[in-house]
């Protein structure tokens, strides 16, 4: 009787099989697969800060995936947007503040810039990249640091060093 009436703690957890080419979507409090969702070649994923996209780098198909995992949108669990980026995409983040999504693409030793607005890629760098493979991204800089507004985003590269990049801004004056 203790616990005839219990409130869900957790709710999803995704985890991708590569070799099967999936996204399993576990209840994260019993660990059950509720779902499975087929893309090319799930490499590494990313999950956007309002909690409703993922992100997935698809290596060997030059593509990322983004799913949707809004349990109140009609398009819950499917397939959004594909978006053909750089070679052999692999490391992948979230900007925290909800503008981008940087992708590394270690074949062709760049960095995708998607726009999370988009959910096109805007930009691709290559500057001092060498097969970059994973990537950690700041928040902007906007009350703190030398108040630049700026988010740096810092890459590993398969030579042993990291790279950084720094954001705009982009307008007249900015430094981006």
């Amino acid at each position: 009787q203790q616990y005839k009436v219990r409130q869900q703690v957790g709710n999803f957890l995704y985890v991708l099989d590569r070799s099967r080419g999936e996204v399993v979507v576990l209840n994260s409090n019993r660990m059950t697969v509720i779902d499975r969702i087929l893309v090319p070649d799930p490499t590494e994923l990313a999950i956007g800060p309002n909690l409703d996209l993922l992100a997935i780098s698809n290596q060997q198909v030059d593509l990322v995936t983004f799913l949707d995992i809004d349990p109140s949108s009609a398009s819950f669990h499917t397939i959004v947007q594909q978006v053909v980026v750089g070679d052999r995409p692999r490391g992948i983040a979230w900007e925290p503040g909800n503008e981008d999504i940087l992708v590394c693409n270690e074949g062709d030793n760049s960095l995708s810039i998607i726009s999370a607005f988009s959910l096109e890629v805007r930009k691709v760098v290559d500057s001092n990249l060498a097969e970059p493979f994973a990537l950690a991204i700041t928040p902007r800089q906007q009350n703190f640091g030398f108040f630049r507004n700026v988010y740096f985003a810092y890459i590993m590269n398969r030579n042993g060093r990291v790279a950084i990049f720094e954001s705009g801004p982009n307008e007249v004056n900015g430094w981006g």
